[in-house]
């Protein structure tokens, strides 16, 4: 269906998880262009503009991801597993930025778990 932003988020994770960087984001752009508020292809995108270096655009994508979902507790758990699950180490991502990253975001609404 080409109206089915999850379809499109879909095909991305598997691009993203291949090291198919370019396509995946073309996927994760379609997919916000159809659902422009989709939080899952916000995350997504944003592993993306992290693996370009593209560090302040991704912290926004994470932000909007972030305050779509209604429990943050599911948003951070996901963050931290999507590091091993989308290998996102094979883009050059070190592990302590990204989850140094994480907690900023957790700071920045005082979450606690």
């Amino acid at each position: 269906n080409p109206e089915d932003a999850a379809a499109y988020n879909s095909l991305g994770c598997a691009y993203l998880t291949q090291g198919n960087l370019d396509l995946a984001k073309k996927q994760y752009k379609e997919a916000l262009y159809i659902n422009p508020e989709y939080e899952y292809a916000h995350m997504n995108y944003a592993h993306c503009l992290l693996a370009e270096q593209k560090q302040e655009k991704a912290i926004d994508h994470y932000r909007q991801s972030r305050d779509g979902f209604e429990d943050k507790t599911e948003f951070f758990t996901m963050l931290k597993a999507d590091y091993t699950d989308f290998n996102l180490s094979q883009y050059n991502i070190p592990k302590t930025e990204y989850f140094t990253l994480i907690q900023q975001l957790k700071d920045e609404i005082n979450y606690t778990e």
